[in-house]
């Protein structure tokens, strides 16, 4: 009997030192799993971020190669004209080859101080404008190079494309403004940026002025509508307000529509224009299944080897107690 109670007792000691290596693995587990899945988490965060500031970057370059090529064809107009004249408008035919044999420009018009213009497009069609109403037109007659706003486009063909206008002071030989050049550039490019981005199917991305007008949609072109209304909360309205304001690539959690969003804007060099990405949180998470069936598996994996392992050398160390415990006994 005396004996039975002894192998109880090593089998007791052996099976408590088993527990407390389960107890240790499930820990090590559970902190391990937090620990991995906050770093991916965070890492898909900072991946996004990453993305859209490329994304910035390229749309930056865009824009100073349009406006260079606004400039250079304002330039060329100056030096062709030669001389001042009082209709400026009249002389758009100048530029028939830069619009109608190249593919820099969809049409390019020309406008007095009036505003009256006329334009030309690819096709070699003259039409005419009235821009005193236009902001743009304003801007460059006052002796500045304007970036105007994003517009849908009908081609000669009749196409539907997406444009950009850029405008530019047409200065005489003493330095007068006498008139305006502003050109609508293909925008395509701009649009691509907006639609590259690798989750926009998962969510939303956009192209928006700071004033929290948004000008580019994924999958939508030129939408021109405002990021809130008057259904959105005070707090939402606030924190786009604040993500509008970034000077840097930045990111945040938001509540949209009932369900938690990652929403993430990078500023665009130069202009008051941010790329704007939202997708729902369940979608930047969605990694974490894989990583929690990973760590399901190995964690079965440890907790059967560390058990075996302990009931081993608990066994072992269990003997050592139970013959110290007889001798005492003898």
């Amino acid at each position: 009997m005396r004996r039975r109670g002894f192998r109880s007792l090593a089998l007791e000691l052996a099976m408590a030192m088993s527990l407390m290596a389960l107890v240790a693995s499930v820990a090590s587990g559970v902190l391990g799993y937090r620990f991995a899945s906050k770093e991916l988490i965070a890492q898909i965060e900072r991946s996004m971020v990453a993305e859209i500031a490329l994304h910035a970057e390229a749309m930056a370059t865009e824009r100073e190669d349009g406006l260079a090529r606004v400039a250079s064809l304002t330039n060329s107009f100056t030096r062709r004209l030669g001389f001042l004249v009082s209709d400026i408008m009249t002389y758009v035919g100048i530029l028939y080859t830069e619009v109608t044999e190249g593919d820099d420009f969809l049409e390019v018009r020309l406008a007095g101080p009036d505003g009256r213009s006329q334009g030309i497009n690819r096709a070699g069609n003259f039409l005419d404008y009235d821009q005193s109403g236009n902001p743009v037109f304003q801007a460059a007659l006052a002796g500045q190079m304007v970036v105007g706003r994003f517009e849908p486009y009908t081609l000669p063909d009749g196409q539907e494309t997406t444009a950009l206008e850029i405008a530019g002071p047409v200065r005489d030989s003493s330095g007068e403004v006498v008139g305006v050049l502003s050109a609508l550039l293909p925008a395509q490019r701009f649009q691509e940026r907006v639609e590259k981005f690798s989750l926009a199917t998962e969510g939303r991305s956009l192209l928006v002025h700071r004033d929290g007008t948004i000008l580019l949609a994924a999958g939508e072109g030129v939408v021109a509508a405002p990021l809130w209304d008057d259904a959105t909360p005070q707090a939402t309205r606030r924190q786009y307000q604040e993500l509008l304001q970034a000077t840097d690539t930045t990111s945040a959690a938001m509540e949209l529509g009932g369900d938690r969003h990652v929403v993430a804007v990078a500023p665009v060099a130069g202009t008051d224009w941010l790329l704007l990405v939202q997708v729902p949180e369940r979608v930047v998470v969605e990694p974490l299944g894989v990583l929690q069936r990973g760590v399901v598996v190995s964690s079965l994996v440890v907790l059967l080897v560390s058990a075996a392992i302990a009931f081993v050398i608990g066994r072992v160390q269990a003997r050592g107690v139970v013959e110290v415990t007889r001798a005492m006994q003898h």
